[in-house]
């Protein structure tokens, strides 16, 4: 799977994130390992699925559980399958 995608998967789900409770939610996706921030695109570094499962727990212990739910809808449209995602971001 391309890396790019999951890059793409980063985003929305940090603006998706930014949305629901804001700014606070970028600053804290800038603390995540794997994520490198440059303009207006997030990069991964390492294993992308590792890095969405720790942005996603991030998010998850500091805004609680309906902010995995807002991970797990930022998802929807980018066609990932659940092999393809980590097991905190698959129903």
């Amino acid at each position: 799977m391309d890396k790019r995608i999951y890059e793409i998967a980063a985003q929305h789900i940090i603006d998706y994130q930014v949305a629901m409770v804001g700014p606070i939610a970028k600053e804290m996706a800038q603390r995540v390992s794997g994520l490198v921030f440059g303009g207006k695109c997030v990069k991964i570094e390492g294993d992308p699925i590792k890095v969405l499962e720790r942005l996603a727990a991030t998010y998850e212990t500091l805004f609680g559980g309906l902010s995995l739910i807002h991970c797990k809808n930022a998802l929807v449209g980018l066609y990932l399958e659940p092999n393809e995602l980590p097991k905190n971001l698959v129903d």
